[in-house]
């Protein structure tokens, strides 16, 4: 049974809040004067008690200060302000927490939780000219301005509490490669008990010796009911009907629970239970986060295809190696017809796009592959030598080469063949006519920027260089637009791979001073082959200068002339690109923000029509893999030694082969997914016991170095590790072992004197209760009322049903034009849309996982939105009408008889006779309100939502969205939703 939190404000006062409509009096005679005192307390999420250290940083905020703000120290702060470097300039040290602390010459730079009292903020912001930093006008980016800004709001995290050495700086590689995690998984023997009557496999030897050696002995089986509702809500994330709890209740053979067991493993409903906890793993969303606006839409139209197949990988029982290698390298396997398992590549591929950084998406891919594989942080040594692991800067950069020689292609493959059907044939036609306004926009505004580029090109260029009063005239004289001119000149200036590939002989050859121009300019492009610059260039521009001999910048802009009026289909289309590109750098706010609707709406078109054929977000070898340079203190342009792609050496050795298969992709897959490394199975096997009992064998699943806890039981995580290699790497065997064990069935009673000496249960002397995440609640609460679509796999849907408000960029430009749309539907919340860069806020509410970071573990709080949701979201309300008018509430004659039901539907099992009284006084004790609920006021946020959604709806054609009915609850509807809010509705015991 839940007890009340400690400390919570269960008051009557604070319940009648939400039970006014028929007054406080029958709320009291509910029995809420003995609430302390029963067993069923309904208070759980009114209770504002957030359990967070103060002042203790959060993983999250590390991993924001590791992956953002530590390379801004060191590629920009560590020259001048970092002993290691030999310079102390005004007496701030930058390279280690105590160093801001204590600050400089003028004191503290940084007051945590204050960015605009910071020194610091002040002298990156360049606003005092005797107060800039870094100097000699090397300014920040605003983007990096922006992470500083948001890091000190939020506390200023920093796990930098050592004050580095340079002594010592050049020997760091090989600490810690003595942690236990790195060492050999082995076969421990498994230990003697005295209480062998209460071992039903091996798991309790290991647990009960432990017990035993701390004077401890284990809880007692937990009742049935408790039972099957916790290994249902554990395996497939939805409640056993009361009809499945009867069956097990009846079923006296010794192998009842193990058939239970063997059914739900079987259940489609198993991959989408244990498939959203890879997920948060796999940082999955269906959007960009930060996107590059010239190039893409914000969306992953072919997500949702990774989530379907980590859904069937799940319920096929694939093998846990070959899980890897598919999620790793599946293009560089022989799948044969069935293509599916492409859609693997998701893993790598559906990241944080970081406006278009390579760097940063490369450093993206790494996060996720060590942490989720191997509970490494690979990533913390991009900028130098990991603090903790002996994880040398050098392999980090062995395993982004592996990632710079791998590229996404543009055109995704199919992986299901065409239709024929209506759907396919509907689906073409928008496609086309999409494609058609796409081609006209595209064309329009290149013309609004640059003119007639492919015939007047040479005429604009030449311009440039001409005398300011003597423009307009030549301008005018060929038919070019003045005022466009000063776009030509933005787009000559413009930095960025694409302007530099086509204008970068224009603007060297631009430099020579027009005396030495007819001797510099020949040996310039002479040497173009050889020059490291030039290799960035496009080819036809390579061949176009080829052996040219260009007396004037007049004769390099007719050369530019004929290239831009060449034919070439593949050279126009790079052109067109290009100046598109540009264009948008130019161009006003509403023309841009109708370019990005229409991509936008490109993707969402691919990724809601029932007809469009599913694709698979792949990442393909280059077709010229080649190694990285180390970048010096994690800055690009400052490069060292060129390291091999190769795995990392704590895990292999000194002598390990480089990879050249390709990439290298295939080759890092199978190392990892090798039966002798240390880690995989280590790593994998913790994750799965951390969802059976709440919490791992190591506390960090993510991280499994030498910052991480020692594990509770190692030689049980050993012991498991190995076998679950040895039974073909399935975790269907593991999870089964794991649940027949006497560990996993024991009850969640607690025992005062255990819990003094065993405050955390790490011992396992009982089982622990577990809150619900969103989705399984979310799912349950559908599931109750009897609306829930089972349907396995498929498009997202909206989970907001149409009420969220975007706050992004050009947001309402895209709900003023949006003519494709996230459908709504009752289904699974796995289905549901996730944005990284907008969560829908009630996921956050719930403590969703970020979608930004690797999350194996999610964090769990307690917040007064919680209970005002599930007092007054729709999502229960309409549900709980529901529940009254099953045919199995209305068949009973008595009161009695429906309370009975309505306990075992929600809770699995029978009420308490006091539980009956106090149901029969609620009920009625109801009063209907006085007022009509379309009497009483509107609620704004609500309204203005629907709104909003109608008035987009009318505008694509689409019906609007009708308001919720707004029929008051009856008794027996109030009474259902009171239960609803009850700990042990949210609670698994």
């Amino acid at each position: 049974m839940i007890q009340a939190p400690k400390g919570c404000l269960t008051t009557p006062k604070l319940w009648a809040l939400r039970f006014g409509a028929f007054g406080e009096l029958g709320f009291w005679r509910l029995g809420f004067r003995q609430a302390w005192r029963h067993p069923l307390t309904l208070a759980s999420f009114a209770c504002a008690a957030v359990s967070v250290r103060a002042g203790e940083p959060t993983t999250a905020q590390l991993d924001f200060f590791e992956n953002k703000i530590r390379p801004i120290f060191a590629g920009n702060c560590y020259k001048c302000h970092s002993p290691a470097e030999g310079k102390i300039k005004g007496g701030l040290e930058l390279d280690w927490k105590g160093g801001w602390e204590k600050g400089g010459e003028n004191g503290p730079v940084i007051v945590p939780g204050a960015p605009e009292q910071s020194l610091l903020i002040k002298a990156v912001r360049y606003t005092d000219p005797d107060l800039q930093m870094p100097p000699k006008g090397e300014k920040l980016s605003e983007a990096q301005i922006s992470d500083l800004v948001a890091w000190v709001k939020m506390g200023a995290p920093d796990s930098r509490t050592t004050r580095p050495a340079a002594a010592i700086a050049g020997e760091y590689g090989g600490n810690g490669k003595d942690h236990w995690a790195f060492k050999p998984v082995k076969k421990p023997a498994v230990p003697t008990v005295q209480n062998d009557s209460w071992v039903k496999n091996d798991i309790d030897r290991f647990i009960l010796a432990k017990l035993e050696a701390n004077g401890m002995t284990p809880n007692e089986p937990a009742d049935p009911r408790a039972l099957i509702r916790r290994v249902y809500f554990d395996l497939i994330g939805l409640p056993p009907t009361p009809e499945e709890a009867d069956n097990l209740l009846n079923d006296d053979s010794p192998k009842a629970f193990e058939k239970v067991v063997d059914k739900l493993l079987a259940s489609p409903h198993y991959g989408e239970r244990w498939g959203r906890h890879w997920l948060d793993v796999a940082r999955y969303s269906d959007s960009k986060g930060q996107f590059d606006r010239r190039r893409e839409s914000s969306i992953y139209p072919y997500a949702w295809t990774y989530r379907d197949y980590v859904i069937k990988a799940f319920n096929d029982d694939k093998p846990y190696d070959r899980f890897i290698i598919e999620q790793l390298a599946a293009d560089k396997l022989n799948l044969g017809a069935d293509k599916h398992a492409l859609a693997a590549l998701g893993f790598v591929t559906l990241g944080d796009h970081f406006n278009g950084n390579p760097n940063d998406i490369i450093n993206d891919r790494i996060d996720v592959t060590s942490k989720a594989f191997l509970g490494l942080t690979v990533s913390c040594a991009r900028c130098h030598d990991h603090k903790f692991d002996p994880i040398p800067q050098a392999d980090y950069y062995s395993v982004h080469g592996i990632f710079a020689s791998s590229v996404e292609p543009q055109a995704k493959p199919a992986i299901t063949s065409a239709s024929a059907g209506t759907s396919y044939q509907d689906y073409l036609a928008k496609r086309g006519e999409l494609d058609g306004r796409i081609q006209n926009v595209t064309t329009q505004i290149v013309t609004t920027a640059f003119g007639d580029y492919r015939r007047l090109a040479a005429v604009y260029l030449y311009a440039t260089e001409m005398p300011v009063k003597e423009r307009e005239a030549y301008l005018s004289q060929y038919g070019a637009a003045p005022d466009l001119l000063k776009n030509w000149q933005r787009l000559l200036k413009a930095g960025g791979r694409q302007p530099a590939s086509v204008f970068g002989p224009w603007n060297f050859l631009s430099r020579i001073p027009r005396g030495k121009f007819v001797v510099q300019a020949p040996r310039l492009l002479a040497g173009l082959d050889n020059n490291e610059k030039a290799r960035q260039l496009n080819p036809h521009v390579l061949q176009a200068f080829k052996g040219a001999r260009p007396r004037s910048m007049a004769e390099v802009a007719a050369i530019y002339g004929t290239l831009f009026a060449r034919s070439d289909p593949a050279w126009q289309g790079t052109l067109a690109t290009g100046m598109s590109d540009a264009a948008l750098r130019v161009l006003p706010n509403r023309q841009r923000a109708q370019v990005f609707a229409l991509r936008e709406q490109s993707d969402m078109l691919e990724m809601v029509h029932p007809g469009a054929p599913a694709r698979a977000p792949v990442l393909f070898d280059s077709p010229t893999p080649k190694d990285s340079p180390i970048f010096i203190r994690g800055e690009a342009e400052n490069r060292g030694a060129i390291v091999p792609r190769r795995f990392l050496e704590v895990l292999s050795g000194p002598d390990r082969a480089a990879f050249k298969n390709g990439s290298g992709r295939l080759e890092l897959a199978q190392a990892i997914a090798n039966k002798s490394n240390p880690l995989t199975a280590r790593v994998l096997v913790n994750r799965v016991w951390l969802h059976h009992f709440g919490e791992g064998f190591v506390t960090t699943p993510d991280d499994f170095g030498n910052q991480s806890l020692p594990p509770s039981h190692p030689e049980l995580l050993d012991y498991l590790a190995r076998r679950f290699m040895e039974e073909g790497w399935s975790l269907k065997k593991l999870h089964k072992l794991i649940l027949l064990s006497a560990t996993y069935q024991q009850s969640s009673k607690n025992n005062p004197a255990y819990a003094d000496k065993d405050p955390y249960n790490r011992l396992l002397w009982r089982a622990n209760v577990r809150r619900l995440e969103f989705e399984p609640l979310r799912d349950s609460i559908l599931y109750l009322g009897g609306n829930l679509d089972l349907t396995v796999g498929g498009h997202p849907v909206d989970l907001s049903e149409g009420t969220h408000k975007s706050q992004k960029r050009y947001a309402a430009f895209l709900d003023r034009y949006g003519k494709f749309q996230l459908p709504s539907a009752p289904r699974r919340t796995i289905y549901g849309y996730i944005d990284r860069a907008d969560l829908v806020e009630v996921l956050n509410t719930f403590d969703f996982a970020s979608p930004d970071m690797p999350m194996g573990k999610r964090y769990e709080t307690t917040v007064p939105q919680q209970a005002l949701f599930l007092m007054n979201s729709p999502l229960g309300i309409e549900q709980v009408r529901n529940v009254v008018e099953r045919k199995e509430f209305k068949e009973p004659n008595t009161d009695e008889d429906r309370i009975r039901y309505l306990y075992e539907l929600f809770f699995q099992r029978l009420p308490l006779q006091e539980e009956i009284r106090q149901g029969i006084e609620f009920v009625a004790a109801h009063h209907p309100p006085e007022k009509t609920v379309s009497d009483a006021p509107v609620i704004r946020p609500a309204a203005d939502a629907i709104g909003q959604v109608n008035k987009r709806q009318r505008q694509s054609g689409q019906p609007a969205t009708s308001r919720p009915p707004r029929k008051p609850l009856s008794g027996w509807q109030e009474y259902a939703h009171a239960l609803l809010l009850t700990n042990e509705a949210s609670f698994v015991n």
